[in-house]
Formats: C-alpha cells, structure tokens, sequence
C-alpha cells in the first residue's frame, strides 16, 4: 500500500508540474452532481489491532466551480479484532466530507488534491476508545473521464485521528455516474 501511495503521490505531482493548462472535452459542469460506487482498501492504524479490508462504498458530489467540489463519502467496515489472542469481529462505517481541488490536466489525467472531516464509527468499542472517533482527512487522487456522464478515479486518503494519534490509510478506486 505504501508503494501504491508514493507512486500515486508522484504522478499527480509530475502531471501537475507539466500540465499545460489544458481543459479537456469532457470536463463536467458546473452545478452538477456525480455519484460514485467505489471499493476502498482501509489500512487501519496498527493501535487499533484490527485487520486491514476492503470495504464497499458510495459517494456523492456537487461540483461548485470549475476547479472546487464537496463529496461526501460513506463506507461500510467489518473487520477482526486482534489483540493479545481477543479475536472479535468488529463492524461499523466511516464517513468523510471532503473538499476536492482539481488541479491543472495533463493528457487524460485529472489530478486533484482532497481535505475535510470525517467519523470512524466502531462497534464494539475497542479498549477505552470512543466508538465513534472524528478525523481530519487529506489527500491526493487522479481521475479519467470516459464521456461526458463517467469516469473513474483512484485516490489515497490519510484520516487523522487527534484523540489518541491514530494515522488510518485509505484508497479508494471508483466510477462516477455525472448527472
């Protein structure tokens, strides 16, 4: 995961430092909405002890300028639990409110740079840790659209959870639907 996050990392910046300026065909416009099916790979922080997954989520998002959008993202966990022999199944879900900036195009790709708030929602609680925790969320990403109304995106997003320093990874791969 660490080495998909540094290559992602590098080709946003790359198409970000040659991009040329250029707007391309199928740029969606602007007041409208996209909903977006993705799978995510959670790679929990190693004090929660739980086991990394792939969770299924969804995603809404309004397109405010040409360059700005808000999403809300809402996924679905179920995990192990495995601390000192305890193994419990966990479940609960986690949720983001992101700011999106699209940064310059090069060629097909569309990198943007991600940043809001989140929750972590786990059931049963873990130690003394509150079951439902908030985050601040940061992140990169590269998207492709196909035609006017999908594409997809892939993106990595790192949730930090202040109370108690827990540093989650999330990436996320998914297809958008513009209406």
């Amino acid at each position: 995961m660490k080495k998909f996050c540094l290559l992602l990392l590098a080709m946003v910046i790359s198409g970000s430092v040659f991009a040329k300026g250029e707007t391309p065909n199928t740029q969606p416009k602007v007041a409208t909405w996209q909903f977006s099916p993705s799978v995510a790979d959670m790679n929990y922080a190693g004090k929660r002890h739980l086991d990394n997954e792939w969770i299924p989520a969804i995603s809404a998002s309004y397109r405010l300028s040409n360059d700005w959008r808000a999403q809300l993202l809402w996924g679905h966990l179920s995990s192990q639990y495995s601390a000192w022999g305890n193994n419990r199944n966990i479940s609960g879900w986690v949720a983001m409110l992101d700011g999106i900036y699209s940064l310059p195009s090069f060629k097909w790709m569309n990198p943007y740079a991600l940043g809001g708030l989140g929750m972590l929602n786990i059931r049963p609680r873990m130690n003394s840790d509150p079951s439902v925790e908030m985050s601040v969320n940061v992140g990169v990403g590269l998207e492709h659209q196909f035609s006017q109304y999908i594409g997809a995106y892939v993106d990595v997003r790192d949730l930090y959870t202040p109370s108690g320093g827990k540093n989650d990874l999330m990436g996320v791969l998914g297809v958008d639907i513009l209406l």
